[in-house]
């Protein structure tokens, strides 16, 4: 009896004792080991920090979170089917270095480490291996990567919406999608890593700007090395593949001379690709900027071409207000150009920023006389009033003008497209010659000539009368021939037409007295 009694207690201990051993295993997927880890590590992941105060009040690890004195967390094995440390919403400074993270579903499942909203971090020598994602950075800003060994993830750092981001000297190898993935993150730099045997891409830049990559080695990466593409947002901020002096990246690919052009549609480069000693042979001018005349109000174009071992990055110009250029080198006007000379330099630039210049000059001209309409000759009567003459005139450079009468300058000015118009009233009786004469800014000119005649104006035809008969002298021959005795003969007196009657009358009287003096 007392043996049955043992035999049970004896049980009922060592399946309490299995229970308490084996129970957390179900009860927490992801176990954590290492010193500076409270008991209780969580449900779904290892370590959940969702503020500053959660370094110390959940987890009480050392340091106090300034940047002299991080909160530190080291030294842990991590083995998980979810999260491993997930991080939310802290700016405290802190340091996760030499953690083992391992996951249980062979690269399938889990997130090593979770960064969301989070400043001032630093992940150093650590391991991450068979899991689905190494380190994911989400919305954080000034988060350090560096010296970590990342080996058969599906991908190995993902940063989402953040900035500023540093990630060097790590390795990161057979990843089954992609080692780097940048999506919508800027000023990020990335140095002297290791990203080879990938089964994937090696670094991915999606809809990211202002991120510098050089000192990388890329090798046997096999969706490719790299590419850098615009994606949704269109970010419109370069990145730079080099350190801008001397030193970009190594590729396994690059054919050994020129640039190492980025895939992608973003068209970036890598200037130094190989320890490529940098280019400091200047382009050559296979169509060369010539001097050009072009009439006014005529269009503007111009194509040049230059040639580089290294290729064409851009096309310059001097003077970015009148003309634009395009990246094939086709040079247009921004607005019409006026009558004049302009100069222009030009420039063809590598991607080493040698460049062969060229000065040019467009000249404007005007050859194209004004021209006239001009009105018909004019005749009006003498008093004659609202008389006047309309040229109708055109040009595209328009100056001045002149109207002459009979070579003598009666009106001047400047003048537009339309009409010019003058008074000939208040001449007297002639013939008038008027001339207009035009120049426009080109130094062109016509001229037009009108006669204008003034008759004079009409006065009354003066009336006639019939001449007075006038009698005939009496040659009578028995008339005294006494000398003494005659009187003064006397002629007929033809009264011409148009004498007064009083005049006739006073020369008939005097006919009659003389004539009684000759009876007498």
């Amino acid at each position: 009896m007392r043996m049955h009694v043992f035999r049970r207690r004896f049980l009922i201990a060592t399946s309490l004792f299995l229970v308490v051993l084996i129970f957390p295993v179900f009860v927490n997927p992801t176990s954590v080991n290492g010193d500076g880890v409270a008991p209780d590590c969580g449900r779904k992941s290892g370590i959940y920090i969702k503020g500053n105060e959660d370094f110390n009040n959940e987890y009480d690890f050392a340091g106090e979170g300034t940047e002299d004195d991080p909160f530190i967390i080291e030294g842990l094995q991590i083995e998980l089917r979810g999260y491993g440390i997930r991080i939310r919403g802290t700016d405290a400074h802190f340091i996760i270095r030499n953690c083992e993270f391992e996951g249980r579903s062979r690269g399938w499942g889990g997130t090593a480490i979770s960064l969301s909203r989070v400043e001032n971090g630093v992940i150093e020598n650590c391991d991450f291996s068979n899991m689905l994602l190494g380190v994911s950075v989400h919305k954080s800003e000034n988060i350090i990567m560096q010296d970590n060994d990342i080996n058969s993830v599906r991908i190995g750092i993902r940063i989402k919406h953040s900035v500023m981001i540093q990630i060097s000297n790590n390795e990161i190898t057979n990843t089954r999608w992609c080692a780097l993935y940048f999506i919508h993150s800027f000023d990020c730099t990335v140095t002297d890593n290791i990203i080879a045997n990938n089964k994937g891409l090696g670094v991915l830049l999606y809809d990211s700007g202002s991120c510098t990559l050089f000192g990388n080695s890329f090798e046997a990466n096999e969706w490719g090395n790299a590419k850098d593409i615009t994606g949704e947002l269109s970010v419109s901020d370069t990145n730079t593949w080099d350190d801008d002096v001397s030193l970009g990246n190594v590729w396994d690919d690059y054919e050994g001379a020129g640039v190492y052009q980025i895939p992608g549609d973003r068209e970036s480069v890598d200037r130094y690709p190989n320890g490529y000693q940098a280019d400091t042979t200047a382009p050559v001018w296979v169509t060369a900027p010539e001097d050009q005349t072009l009439e006014c109000g005529d269009g503007f174009g111009m194509t040049v071409e230059a040639t580089d071992p290294s290729g064409i990055s851009s096309y310059w110009i001097g003077d970015t207000d009148l003309f634009s250029v395009d990246s094939m080198g086709t040079i247009t006007c921004n607005q019409p150009l006026e009558l004049g000379e302009y100069p222009l330099e030009v420039r063809a630039y590598d991607p080493f920023d040698n460049f062969c210049s060229a000065m040019v000059t467009i000249t404007v001209q005007d050859t194209v006389c004004p021209e006239i309409a001009g009105p018909e000759d004019a005749t009006y009567i003498e008093g004659g009033t609202g008389n006047t003459l309309v040229w109708s005139v055109s040009d595209i450079n328009p100056s001045a003008y002149g109207v002459y009468l009979d070579d003598v300058l009666i009106d001047e000015g400047s003048w537009v497209d339309g009409s010019i118009e003058i008074s000939i009233d208040g001449l007297n009786p002639d013939t008038y010659l008027y001339r207009l004469e035009l120049i426009d800014l080109g130094d062109n000119s016509a001229s037009d000539e009108v006669t204008v005649i003034v008759e004079p104006e009409k006065t009354s035809v003066p009336t006639t009368t019939s001449p007075i008969p006038i009698p005939k002298p009496n040659t009578d021959s028995s008339a005294p021939s006494d000398d003494s005795m005659a009187g003064p003969a006397i002629e007929p007196v033809v009264i011409a037409s148009g004498i007064g009657i009083p005049t006739a009358l006073g020369l008939t009287i005097l006919f009659v007295i003389a004539r009684k003096r000759e009876i007498l």
